[in-house]
């Protein structure tokens, strides 16, 4: 008498590689091809690992728990992490006009809080830099240490003078008191940022910022704010006009730069300037 038992699982055969490819997964795999660990998550039924070659393979089905996968690494430009800079907060006027100026902002847009720039690092910057190994920081160490030479010989290591007056922005986004320097005094500036760019290019520091140089002073602006929108938090797409009007035409003072930095972007604290790695001086 025949059983009528329903075969054991294990006696059951299993459907076709070839088949599984043409029913169950037209939409994730091409002729051919392997399906992943991954891709198999997407399957209607048990999970079956599938191989040109038509063999296959029974997976038990995945426990349901899910991992997240580790985040991809970032491509790009690597970010710049030091600047060259000749700084400017040893003047009081001009700290006083920065807190001004901020006091005004913060006023007419409260947010705007997040986006000041501290009055303790105030500084004109003359080149930006990623100096991420060891070996990029020795040719800026090095660059700094034939800098002087470099700016004898075009007659620049003498003192300079750095008049701030007058507010403007960069696409709303950035607002600063502008360098009114002219005659001379402009000449030397632009050609100090000028030589001081060339020479570290000449020592393989290239800069993170091919954009031409325009001499100021941050006062606020809204990259700060990255990270801080909260529920309740006011949105702040531009920095309104009406927030600093009464400004717009301040003279911030004169100031005499005495030195060339090399600094750090990370670690500062509040109240304080920037970690200064080296410096030459101007006289």
């Amino acid at each position: 008498m025949t059983s009528c038992r329903p075969p054991s699982p294990s006696a059951l055969p299993l459907p076709s590689a070839r088949l599984l490819h043409a029913t169950v997964v037209p939409a994730v795999l091409r002729p051919g091809q392997a399906a992943s660990f991954d891709d198999m998550l997407e399957f209607p039924t048990e999970i079956v690992e599938l191989y040109s070659n038509d063999e296959q393979v029974y997976k038990p089905p995945r426990p349901t728990t899910t991992r997240s996968k580790p985040a991809a690494p970032r491509r790009g430009k690597p970010r710049p992490d030091h600047f060259l800079a000749l700084q400017l907060s040893h003047s009081p006027e001009i700290q006083a006009a920065m807190a001004s100026i901020q006091a005004s902002l913060t006023q007419h847009t409260p947010a705007l809080h997040r986006a000041l720039v501290d009055p303790a690092s105030a500084h004109m910057t003359l080149m930006v830099m990623h100096l991420g190994t060891e070996a990029l920081m020795e040719q800026a160490t090095a660059a700094m240490d034939s800098l002087p030479d470099a700016l004898k010989r075009l007659e620049l290591l003498q003192p300079l003078v750095v008049t701030l007056q007058g507010l403007k922005t960069f696409n709303d986004k950035v607002l600063f008191l502008e360098s009114v320097a002219e005659g001379q005094a402009g000449e030397q500036l632009h050609g100090l940022a000028a030589a001081v760019q060339s020479h570290f290019h000449e020592n393989g520091c290239k800069s993170a910022d091919q954009r031409p140089f325009a001499p100021h002073v941050t006062v606020a602006k809204l990259s700060k704010m990255a990270g801080f929108k909260r529920r309740g938090t006011q949105h702040v797409s531009q920095i309104p006009q009406e927030a600093y009007k009464e400004h717009v035409d301040i003279t911030a003072g004169s100031v005499q730069v005495q030195e060339v930095q090399l600094c750090r972007m990370q670690g500062r604290r509040d109240g304080k300037y920037y970690h200064v790695h080296q410096h030459i001086p101007l006289a």
